[in-house]
């Protein structure tokens, strides 16, 4: 994902930093390999494309807002876990997050939400600064057509047995 993130937005003349905590070498022309103090000195936009694992679980805090030297725009096509409800909101209305583009969530199962969840979503949700999207950044023609097949594939089987 984020190298094909990387790919559209070189057509925009935009300078790409990426960080990989486990890669090297991994820079191209879309994309230059970058430092983390790199990052937090020169990013204006944040998109994140991690994985969700014990060390990325609410990794992005109030902390690691506060390394970034610029207040930033936050693209969260990646996991919601990464991030809370909380800090999202207390990012955004400290200006340090300028905007926010959600296409995941916390808790992605809305009748679930805890109480605090809740009432952070709502003020988020009538937020002009947030924009969200509905768990679809990753889909792409190929991906939906095979979800399709699976689908019919399925359902075949199942008027089989």
């Amino acid at each position: 994902m984020g190298q094909a993130f990387a790919r559209r937005l070189s057509s925009f003349g935009v300078e790409v930093l990426a960080y990989d905590k486990y890669k090297e070498h991994y820079g191209n022309e879309h994309a230059a390999e970058a430092a983390m103090p790199q990052i937090f000195e020169e990013a204006d936009i944040l998109s994140l494309h991690i994985p969700l694992t014990d060390e990325t679980h609410f990794f992005i805090d109030e902390s690691y807002l506060n390394h970034f030297k610029k207040n930033i725009f936050l693209l969260n096509t990646a996991r919601g876990q990464v991030i809370r409800l909380r800090t999202l909101y207390q990012a955004i209305v400290s200006g340090k997050i300028r905007g926010a583009a959600l296409d995941v969530l916390e808790n992605e199962k809305f009748g679930q939400f805890s109480e605090e969840q809740r009432q952070y979503f709502q003020h988020l949700a009538t937020s002009e600064h947030v924009l969200f999207t509905p768990h679809v950044a990753g889909w792409t023609f190929e991906s939906y057509e095979k979800i399709n097949r699976v689908l019919v594939d399925k359902l075949k089987a199942l008027n089989m047995a």
